[in-house]
């Protein structure tokens, strides 16, 4: 008895190397479960995880079978698909090799290209007389003889300034030449009529701006100043544009009676 079913156990072992698994073989149609027309078994591949059926009909009055077999598989969830990114057409090589180009869902704004054009420094075309107010010279009205002046005697006068006056001036980076010519209107203070010169005066022995009293008193002699004249940037003429460039400067003249002397006739 027991060497009979060692053999028995040697074929059961066999026939498990040589007969395909029982999950992949079709349901028989001997089997004695199925007594009915039809007949219909599942199994799972435990490999696959798939669920197989099997499926038998038997119809009256033939022997003959229909195998049918449904297999349903268990779909597995795919991993994510990352898109790679999109290089931008406009990036510099530089940006490609860092990958510091990358196109994003907002819109690329291109600007309208602007040709380059030098902008020329803007040049002065008018000067004010205040500027130029400052760089005249001060008028200080001077006479001669300061002390002793007397009736019927001419008294030199002068403006202390000299005229023309030439200078240049920085406008907007630029140097602009100023010539200005001085113009001056005496008032003497006897009554008499003023008189208007182009002359600055100057001290003795020049004489080219007197004036005689014909009493003896203080008299309070004033003389205005007016200045005119011209501006160029190169050969470019710049106005001169403003207020008059005017200035008055006073002083007392104290003219004496001539000492009279009685002389004996020879």
């Amino acid at each position: 008895m027991r060497i009979k079913r060692q053999v028995a156990f040697g074929l059961c072992i066999f026939s498990l190397l040589f007969i395909e698994p029982a999950e992949f073989q079709v349901a028989s149609a001997t089997t004695p479960e199925c007594v009915s027309t039809s007949c219909f078994d599942v199994v799972t591949n435990p490999l696959t995880g798939e669920i197989i059926g099997h499926g038998t009909s038997t119809h009256p009055g033939t022997s003959a079978r229909r195998k049918t077999g449904s297999k349903h598989r268990v779909t597995k969830k795919k991993p994510p698909r990352i898109s790679k990114p999109v290089i931008n057409p406009i990036c510099t090589i530089d940006q490609l090799a860092t990958f510091t180009c990358i196109k994003t869902t907002a819109p690329i704004v291109l600007t309208a290209f602007v040709p380059h054009t030098s902008v020329t420094p803007a040049k002065p075309k008018v000067i004010s007389t205040e500027e130029v107010r400052r760089a005249l010279p001060l008028a200080h009205l001077g006479f001669q003889p300061g002390v002793g002046a007397v009736v019927n005697v001419p008294v030199i006068f002068w403006s202390g300034v000299t005229t023309p006056a030439q200078f240049a001036l920085t406008l907007l980076g630029e140097s602009v030449d100023v010539a200005m010519i001085a113009h001056f209107r005496w008032s003497w203070g006897d009554g008499s009529s003023p008189a208007t010169t182009s002359s600055p005066g100057a001290p003795f022995p020049d004489r080219s701006l007197t004036h005689t009293f014909l009493r003896p008193g203080r008299y309070q002699v004033s003389m205005l100043t007016t200045w005119s004249g011209s501006a160029h940037l190169g050969q470019t003429s710049i106005e001169i544009i403003g207020a008059p460039i005017e200035s008055l400067s006073q002083l007392e003249v104290v003219v004496g009676q001539a000492p009279t002397s009685l002389t004996t006739s020879p």
